[in-house]
C-alpha cells in the first residue's frame, strides 16, 4: 500500500448496518503538506504517540522530526511536568468533538491558540490521527488586554458621571425642600413608588435608575412658582393654575442642558400627560408619551391625593388606587396602573425613601 493511499475502512452503525468509509494514510505527501503551513501542526494518533510535526513547529521548539516520532505527546519538546500546552487532546478522546485553546507557552512566551480535533487520517498499519493546529495571538491578547483597560476606564469614568449626577440630583432637591418642603417630601416619595412599580413591571437596573433619579426631581420647575401659590390654603385661580402647569416646561428647561444617560427632562416635561390628550403641557396621547413618564404620572397621582396639602386634608390611599383603577386606559397607563394596585396590595407603604 502506497503511504498516501485512501483505505476502506467498514464501520457498523447503531442500527447494526454496516457502512464503507474512506480513510487516508499519512505518509511523505502529507508531510510536505503540513511543512508549507505557517502555524504550528502536529498529528497524534489514539494511543497519545506523536506521528508527525510540520516545520514550523520544528522550528519554533527547536526540534527534529525524526526525535519526536512515536513518542508519548506529553513528552514532547522535552517537557516532562505534563502535556503539550494547550493541546487538548484528552478532552477530544473523550468527547470527539473540536476543542480550542488559549494558552500562554512559557518556552516561547508568547500566546498560542491551538486547535485539537479528529480527522480522517490514519496511520500506514490503520492506527487513528488526531490533528493539533497552533498559532501565535500575542497581538490579539495584547489588543484584549488594551480593550479590558479602557473598558475599566470607562467603567470609572461612567461612575464619576453618576456620582456627580447623584450630588446634582441632591442638591436640586434641597432648593426645592427650601422653596416648598411639601414638594420636596412629594417628590421623595413619589420617587420611592415609581421606583417600586418600575421593578415590580421588570424593568433593567440601568432603566429603573433613570425613572428614580427623574421623579426625584419630577418638580423641579416649581422652583420658579412663588411660595404664596405653592402653599396657598384654598382653591387656586385660573390664572395660578396655569400658572403652576408651567412647571413641567419649566423643569424641562432646567434640566435639559444636563446629559443624564436617561431621558430625563422629557418625563419632566411629560409626568402631567394622560393618555386620552386631557393632559399637559401639550396634550399628547398613549404612545407619544414616553413609558417612564407614564410610570411616574401613576405614582404621582397617588401620592398628591394619599398625602396632606395645604388646601386640604389626605384623601387616603383607598381613593388614590380607586382613581386610578377606574381611569385605567383612560388616563393612565394599563401596566403601570396594576403594577402600582399589586404594591399596595402586597403591604407597600410610601416613605421619603
Amino acid at each position: 500500500m502506497r503511504p498516501h493511499a485512501v483505505k476502506k475502512v467498514f464501520q457498523k452503525t447503531d442500527s447494526g448496518k454496516v457502512i464503507e468509509i474512506h480513510k487516508h494514510v499519512i505518509g511523505p505527501q502529507t508531510k510536505k503538506f503540513i511543512d508549507a503551513l505557517s502555524f504550528y501542526v502536529v498529528l497524534i494518533d489514539k494511543g497519545r504517540l506523536l506521528i508527525m510535526a510540520n516545520r514550523s513547529m520544528e522550528k519554533a521548539y527547536d526540534l527534529d522530526y525524526a526525535d519526536i516520532e512515536g513518542k508519548p505527546y506529553t513528552t514532547v519538546i522535552g517537557r516532562s511536568d505534563g502535556p503539550y500546552p494547550g493541546c487538548g487532546l484528552e478532552e477530544v478522546l473523550k468527547t470527539g468533538k473540536h476543542v480550542t485553546k488559549d494558552f500562554f507557552d512559557p518556552l516561547t512566551q508568547k500566546w498560542m491558540r491551538s486547535e485539537t480535533f479528529p480527522s480522517d487520517l490514519i496511520t500506514p498499519d490503520g492506527r487513528a490521527i488526531y490533528i493539533h493546529m497552533a498559532r501565535e495571538i500575542t497581538d490579539l491578547k495584547e489588543i484584549e488586554a488594551e480593550a479590558r483597560q479602557a473598558e475599566q476606564a470607562l467603567e470609572v469614568s461612567l461612575k464619576k458621571v453618576k456620582d456627580l449626577n447623584a450630588k446634582i440630583i441632591e442638591t436640586m432637591g434641597r432648593i426645592v425642600e427650601i422653596k416648598d418642603p411639601y414638594t420636596a417630601g412629594h417628590q421623595r416619595r413619589v420617587a420611592s413608588l415609581a421606583t417600586a412599580m418600575s421593578q415590580e413591571l421588570g424593568m433593567s437596573v440601568n432603566r429603573i435608575e433613570g425613572i428614580s433619579l427623574a421623579a426625584s426631581i419630577h418638580d423641579i420647575g416649581k422652583i420658579y412658582l412663588p411660595a404664596e401659590i405653592l402653599s396657598k390654603p384654598g382653591k387656586l385661580t385660573e390664572t395660578e393654575f396655569a400658572l403652576v402647569m408651567t412647571h413641567t416646561s419649566i423643569g424641562h428647561d432646567i434640566i435639559a442642558s444636563i446629559e443624564f444617560p436617561w431621558p430625563v427632562a422629557e418625563i419632566i416635561l411629560q409626568h402631567h400627560e394622560r393618555l386620552d390628550g386631557s393632559g399637559y403641557p401639550n396634550g399628547i396621547k398613549n404612545g407619544d408619551i414616553v413609558e417612564d413618564a407614564r410610570i411616574i404620572a401613576v405614582a404621582d397621582v397617588v401620592e398628591a391625593m394619599s398625602s396632606y396639602r395645604p388646601y386640604r386634608p389626605s384623601l387616603g390611599i383607598a381613593a388614590a388606587l380607586k382613581e386610578i383603577g377606574t381611569n385605567k386606559s383612560t388616563l393612565y397607563d394599563k401596566a403601570a396602573t396594576e403594577a402600582c394596585i399589586r404594591l399596595f396590595k402586597k403591604g407597600f407603604a410610601l416613605t421619603d425613601h
